[in-house]
């Protein structure tokens, strides 16, 4: 007995739809890697962003951070999209024992 040839392309269909999916899911995922780590390279360059008050995220809890009110016209970027942020990642590295 012979599969029905329309349920076969449908389920062919349904596999290439599905590993579709998946290469842009990992496509997204890679570009957002990417720009995550364009935005810490850029936050290294200007260290004193770091001053600028700022929520950052430690990947359990948000953490206030910086001491100096943003001016009028300025809106400096201190974190990633993430909430990453060089200066709470360099005070837990050196707290770690």
């Amino acid at each position: 007995m012979r599969a029905d040839p329309t349920a076969v392309r449908e389920r062919r269909r349904g596999r290439y739809v599905g590993r579709l999916a998946a290469l842009l899911e990992r496509l997204r995922e890679y570009y957002a890697t990417q720009v995550e780590l364009h935005e810490r390279l850029a936050l290294a360059e200007q260290p004193w962003r770091e001053e600028v008050l700022h929520w950052s995220y430690d990947g359990r809890e948000w953490h206030l951070h910086g001491h100096r009110l943003p001016a009028d016209r300025e809106r400096p970027r201190s974190v990633t999209s993430r909430g990453w942020c060089p200066g709470h990642h360099q005070a837990s590295a050196t707290d770690r024992p």
